[in-house]
């Protein structure tokens, strides 16, 4: 878990990870008010890419069919 990844993301993150499924990551800042002298607030975006969730739903697919027979 890197410092910076609140739970969800990590949950997320590592769903993606175990099902081996690609996805990009970018971090996000927002500049903010802060009582605690953090001047940003950080997070994260998940993408995952049609092209690369319909590749691997085919693969799955085609391990379980193979796998069945």
């Amino acid at each position: 878990m890197s410092s910076g990844d609140d739970i969800p993301t990590e949950v997320v993150k590592g769903l993606l990870e175990e099902l081996r499924i690609p996805y990009e990551e970018k971090l996000l800042k927002r500049k903010r008010n802060s009582l605690y002298s953090q001047q940003y607030d950080e997070w994260s975006k998940i993408y995952v890419g049609k092209k690369d969730l319909v590749a691997w739903l085919k693969k799955e697919i085609d391990k379980k069919l193979t796998n069945y027979g």
